[in-house]
Order: structure tokens, then sequence, then C-alpha cells
């Protein structure tokens, strides 16, 4: 029986020979803990004939089960079995290729959807299979239509109410089947649902001319969250959600909180992310999570009396990330916030560069976001940060899988397990793509980008 434990390490071995690396560097980058395992696992000692340490090298790597366990280690191996499994089931070890596919980065450009000129992502199912986003009309130039998009089936269109009114998507479910968004014609503004069975359902409002704005979902697809702009009301906006009954209600927040909106939802629907401003200093933006039971909790800032805003929650609802002004920077800089740790600077790319913060996954390890030069606004970079590796350009990692002349601007989403990205690119044209876990990449000592 093959001893499990010195097995897995010896993977490393056949990993690090697949790559490109020189035969002279090949040790230098192993962990010593591991040359020591597989050195005792094929016991490489004098006298030990090469034939026979070749022929025990060829049985490990082509142990399947050894394959198996390893692949358990790596976020997304889920997905990648049912792939691999869709195309060929017949090939012998049948984990090592799914290992291999693991590593393999992919990405897909969109370009001129519906032949409008530019298309914008605005979501990404938490499975990782389906896209949503709105792209300008052909034949209407100044209105956005909203759109779905699975490698699958392509794209499909969710049509507006009528021609003259622009729509968007804003957020979708976690399996994909539910989409929320709203749809304007400048005087009016409505919130919908969208299922394939049920088609395109208006969400309620308080008095019948208020306007109200949905941005965001559940993972379970039962609580909506927005804002409302009340009938007669001075107000820009009061935050609210809309219940699985389809009742709608103000979110209870503390009387000195106006301009409120709601921008992320917990998986289970309990912890509320938003954004709001405090009448006594309106020129501040203040991010907050509210329950029902432990009423609103204020975000500090990276700087005091600065602001702060949030634009996504992890799904089990303890990582905020958003983006907040930094003084000592003098720019604006992605942050990650837990109420253990409180708020944390990511960085940037480029130090006199702000940096955004868009989506963070399931557990909060990996988040996406773009960063943006101070002086050309339009200068935009997409880029992924996990605590391991920190701040990293899309464009570095995807390399030579870029098409010429296509720059990546913006990671606009992430799936739960932190390995499918969307966002939006120059141009006008969107993108997805497949990036293995780079954090579990490095814990295992898997130089995959140089």
């Amino acid at each position: 029986m093959i001893n499990i434990k010195y097995a897995v390490y010896s993977t490393f071995i056949l990993l690090f020979l697949s790559f490109d690396i020189k035969a002279s560097s090949l040790w230098e980058e192993l962990p010593q803990d591991i040359i020591t395992l597989t050195a005792s696992f094929v016991r490489i000692k004098d006298g030990i004939n090469a034939q026979l340490v070749s022929k025990r090298w060829h049985k490990v790597w082509n142990n399947d089960y050894i394959w198996y366990e390893y692949v358990q280690r790596f976020p997304g191996h889920e997905r990648v079995v049912k792939e691999v499994n869709e195309n060929d089931c017949s090939i012998s070890p049948y984990y090592k290729m799914v290992f291999k596919e693991l590593l393999t980065l992919k990405l897909i450009i969109l370009e001129k959807l519906n032949d409008g000129p530019v298309s914008y992502t605005s979501d990404i199912s938490g499975d990782g299979k389906t896209l949503v986003g709105y792209t300008l009309n052909a034949n209407l130039q100044s209105k956005f239509i909203p759109f779905i998009w699975t490698q699958e089936e392509g794209i499909n269109f969710i049509n507006a109410a009528h021609d003259k009114q622009t729509s968007y998507t804003a957020s979708i479910s976690q399996d994909g089947k539910i989409v929320i968004g709203y749809e304007s014609d400048g005087r009016t503004s409505n919130s919908y649902k969208w299922t394939q069975q049920e088609g395109k359902t208006l969400l309620k409002k308080i008095n019948i001319k208020d306007k109200n704005y949905a941005y965001t979902i559940s993972a379970n697809g039962k609580v909506i969250g927005g804002s409302i702009h009340l009938e007669g009301s001075s107000e820009i906006g009061t935050a609210c959600l809309w219940t699985e009954q389809g009742e709608i209600k103000l979110t209870k927040l503390p009387a000195n909180l106006y301009k409120s909106n709601i921008v992320g939802i917990s998986a289970d629907g309990r912890i509320i992310l938003g954004n709001a401003h405090e009448k006594d200093k309106p020129e501040y933006s203040r991010s907050f999570l509210w329950t029902e039971n432990e009423g609103t909790i204020l975000l500090e800032g990276l700087t005091q009396g600065c602001s702060t805003y949030a634009c996504g929650i992890s799904s089990n609802g303890l990582t905020v990330v958003g983006y907040a002004y930094d003084n000592i920077a003098d720019a604006y800089r992605a942050f990650t916030w837990n109420k253990k740790d409180g708020i944390k600077s990511l960085g940037s790319l480029r130090d006199k560069h702000h940096s955004y913060a868009t989506a963070v996954n399931q557990d909060g390890r990996v988040i996406v976001g773009y960063v943006k030069d101070r002086h050309r606004a339009s200068l935009k970079e997409a880029f992924i940060w996990t605590e391991s590796t920190e701040m990293l350009s899309i464009e570095t990692i995807l390399g030579q899988k870029i098409p010429k002349d296509t720059l990546l601007t913006v990671a606009t989403s992430i799936s739960e397990d932190g390995t499918i990205l969307i966002g939006d690119a120059h141009k006008g044209a969107i993108w997805y793509a497949y990036i293995p876990r780079l954090d579990i990449l490095k814990q295992e000592g898997i130089p995959l980008f140089k």
C-alpha cells in the first residue's frame, strides 16, 4: 500500500517538471520538507538501482487515487471535474488530467453584443456559470438592454417594458436562476426580478410614483436590496429591502443617516451592507452593516473623517470590500474589513493610482477590483488580491491569453470559490476568465506565475 502522505508530496516533482523550469533551479524552488519526504519515499540512497527508482516514480505519478486526493485541495475542482468528464472520462489517470486543467488559465472576450458598440458586466452567479450585464441597443444607441450569458447557451436578452426605457441588470442569485435590475425612462424608475419560467415581474413600490432601484440579491434569491426615492420626498434615496413574498420595507437606520442604499446581502439574507451620509457631515459617505437583531454598525474609514464606499460582502457575511479615501496616500484605496481586524488598505498596483475593490468571494479570501490613474481617469487596470500574494494585475497573470490590443480595465465580480472572474475591457468589450486560486498555489509551492 502506497503511503499517501509521502505520495502526495511526490506529486510536486511531477508538477514542477511539467513547467518550463531549468533543472538547476528546480531544487532551489522546492521547500526542504518536500525534498526530504520525496527522497525518503523513493529511497534514493547509495546502491539503489536507478531503474527501480524510475519505476517507483512512474507508479506514483500514475496512481489516480493520489491525484484524486490532491485535487480536493483546490477550490473549483468540482466544476473542472464535470467539464473534463463531459469531454473524455476514459483517459487514465483521470484526476491527473483534472489537475492539469485546474492549472490552465482561460479567458473569453465578448465583443459587440447585439451589434452594440459597448457592453458592461454586472455580476456572476455564485457557481460561476452565468454572467449578467447590459449593452447599448444597436437600434437605439442611447438605451441599454440587459443580457444573460453562459458558455453553453451564449447570450439572451431581457427586453425592457418599452423602447423608451433603458434597462440594467444589477445582480444574480447563486444558482443563476434569478436576475434583478431596474429600468428607467428618466421620469420613472422600476425595479424588476426575472426568471426563465416567469419572465420579468416588477417589484413593489410604496407609492405608485416612487422611483426604486434594485442593486443586489442574496445568494439564495430570497432577499433583494436597493434604494427607493419616495414620492414627495426631498431625499435622493432610502435603503430598502424586498422580501421573498414580494413585500417592500424600509431599512431601519439611525435618524442621522440619509441618502442611503443597499449594495450587498449575505447568502442567507440576514446581513445587509450599504452606504449612507450623515446629516451633520453630508460631504462624507459612510458604509454600514445592518441586521434585524443588532441594528446598524458603521464601518470606520482608513483615515478618520474620510469617506468609505462599500461595494460587496462575502456570502458568509464576514468580509466587506470597497474603497475609502486615504489621507496618507492622498488617494482612494481598495479596502477589506471584518469585525475582528477592522479596515485594511489593499494598496495599489502603482503608488499614485487610486484603487477600488468591487467584489469578494464566499469566504473573503479573494478580492477583485481595479486601479485608476489619478490624472487620466480612463486609464484603468483590473486586479486580483489575496492575503499571500497581495495585489496582482490580472493582465500580467493571463499574459498571452489576452488578444493583442485588448486591455482588461475592470474586474466587477467573482464566483464563490474565487476562480471565475468577470469584468470590462476597453473599446466596449467584456471578459470572462478562469484563474486558479493564487493563495492555494502559493501554499502548495506551485510557481504557476513568475
